[in-house]
């Protein structure tokens, strides 16, 4: 099965429908690789603002796949201005112990 017709299964939400699960599904695409996996999850847990334990989880397994604060830092800065700087406030506590920073300390010495 190619990307267009991974795409067209969930464009039109057909994947339960049409009896695929998920890696019969995508067996026959490329995949990203492990780091820019994990990069695009944490992006996307950010965007949606999820729960911190998410971020939290998807943050290790970022940083264990080799994503650098910097990247991190640079992915908020991007996504600051499409979904604000509130989810990035309350992404913060999350993201900052991953990359070993007490944001609730900071705080305390504002």
């Amino acid at each position: 099965m190619n990307y267009e017709a991974v795409f067209r299964a969930l464009a039109l939400g057909d994947i339960d429908r049409e009896g695929h699960d998920w890696q019969e599904l995508t067996q026959h695409i490329d995949h990203l690789d492990r780091r820019s996996e994990a990069f695009a999850r944490l992006s996307a847990l950010v965007a949606l603002g999820a729960s911190e334990p998410s971020i939290a989880v998807a943050m290790d397994h970022a940083v264990s796949a080799g994503v650098t604060g910097e990247e991190v830092v640079a992915m908020l800065v991007a996504l600051a201005p499409t979904v604000g700087t509130a989810r990035l406030i309350e992404a913060a506590p999350a993201i900052g112990l991953g990359l070993g920073i007490d944001v609730d300390h900071l705080l305390e010495k504002r």
